[in-house]
Formats: C-alpha cells, sequence, structure tokens
C-alpha cells in the first residue's frame, strides 16, 4: 500500500563496475521469468510496477536501476544466491553498503496528505542538517496526493512502515533520525504503536501550517512516568 525511496547523495566510489553488472543481469535474465520478478518484487517489497518496459531484457534492466537508485542490490544478490543457488552470481563490491553517502542524520518523511519531502529537506537545510532521507507515500511517481482508502483497513500500510523503518536501521545504522509526518492520526498512531521506543534520540516534527517544527524528542522515559 505504501512506497519507499531512500534518497541520497551518491557515493561515487562504490559504483559497480560495467562489466560486473553486464554479467548479474545476464545471469537475472537467465535465472528469473517475469512471474518470477513479479515474486521477487513482492518478497523484497519492491514495486514490480517501477518496472516498467515492456520486454523482459527491458524489466531485468528496470530492476537493476532501481537496486542502484535505491541501495538494494546487496538485496537482490541475496536473493538471487538463496532462490537460485546453481547460478554463479557476482561477487558486487557494494553488497552490505548503500549506494549513497554516510551521512550521521537520516530524515523519514511519512507524505500523505500533502507532499512534504521538499518542506522537511527545506527545514533541516535551514538548521544545518545534512541528510539522508527516507521517503513513504502512496503513489510510485510521487507526482501527486492519494490519501490512505477510507473503506480498506489500513494495516498493510502500518506494516509497510515498520518494514522500512526496521530495513534503514539495518542498512543505515547509528545515525539520528527525523521523523516528519503528514497524514491522518489514526495513521499516525498506528505507525507510532509499530514504531515503538526502542530508539533514544529520534527527533520527532510536526507541520505548523507553512514548515515543520521540532517537537519531541523520543525517550524511553516515557513509558517509566
Amino acid at each position: 500500500m505504501l512506497v519507499s525511496y531512500l534518497i541520497g547523495e551518491r557515493d561515487t566510489y562504490h559504483d559497480v563496475e560495467h562489466e560486473t553488472l553486464v554479467t548479474f543481469k545476464q545471469n537475472l535474465k537467465t535465472a528469473f521469468n517475469n512471474n518470477d520478478l513479479k515474486i521477487l518484487c513482492f518478497e523484497l517489497n519492491i514495486p514490480y510496477e517501477d518496472l516498467g518496459a515492456e520486454t523482459h531484457d527491458g524489466r531485468i534492466q528496470d530492476l537493476i536501476e532501481y537496486g542502484q537508485r535505491h541501495g538494494r542490490l546487496a538485496d537482490l544478490v541475496a536473493y538471487s544466491r538463496r532462490e537460485r543457488p546453481h547460478i554463479v552470481w557476482p561477487q558486487l563490491p557494494i553488497v552490505d553498503t548503500p549506494a549513497i553517502k554516510s551521512k550521521s542524520d537520516l530524515a523519514i518523511v511519512i507524505s500523505i496528505n500533502q507532499q512534504a519531502l521538499e518542506t522537511a529537506a527545506s527545514h533541516l537545510a535551514e538548521i544545518l542538517v545534512d541528510s539522508n532521507f527516507v521517503l513513504l507515500t502512496t503513489t510510485p511517481d510521487y507526482s501527486r496526493i492519494q490519501w490512505l482508502p477510507h473503506d480498506k483497513d489500513w494495516q498493510p500500510a502500518v506494516q509497510d512502515f515498520y518494514q522500512t523503518v526496521q530495513h534503514s536501521a539495518l542498512r543505515i545504522p547509528r545515525v539520528r533520525r527525523h521523523f516528519f509526518f503528514a497524514t491522518l492520526l489514526p495513521y499516525a498512531f498506528a505507525i507510532g504503536c509499530a514504531w515503538g521506543l526502542v530508539h533514544q534520540g529520534d527527533e520527532l516534527y510536526h507541520w505548523a501550517g507553512s514548515s515543520y517544527v521540532r517537537v519531541l524528542t523520543s525517550s524511553r522515559d516515557w513509558k517509566n512516568k
């Protein structure tokens, strides 16, 4: 129900050699047909609709480019090795490292009621915080706003949030996190329950009409008082 994007400055030091990617593409094309690609995307939480090419070869290329943009090549390699162990998969030099520059701050923007990414980025720039971003939204191309459907259960969207935050914590650990909310109150409450208080020091921001303001810093003491 939600789609997520990792946004940051590309780390050219970790670029994969062209020959390695060509080999990886050929292996993927041989090992996974179109139905297999749909299963792969489902299990790795990759929007299949983002693979917009009409041919199988084009969809494989789109998948690799998606992995490069979002730091997911490591997941693609791990999945391929697990599901097709009889194939010799190339060693990619970025299997343990996101393809973006490492920074000490990570902004997580939940953008459902309005397009909040640009405003959140502007606010962090004003307070001199240099951050990478994780964007969660309801439209794959982020060209418009689409609210959560009022006639369906929102539980999948809560699970999408939880999985995205857990994945970002594993892939980009030891960062100060900034949460920007642009969503309905019931959903904000639900993702708060899923998020829990396992992290100390997360910064929370509230929409104040035309910009964001920091209102809370998470603390385990909330449970003890």
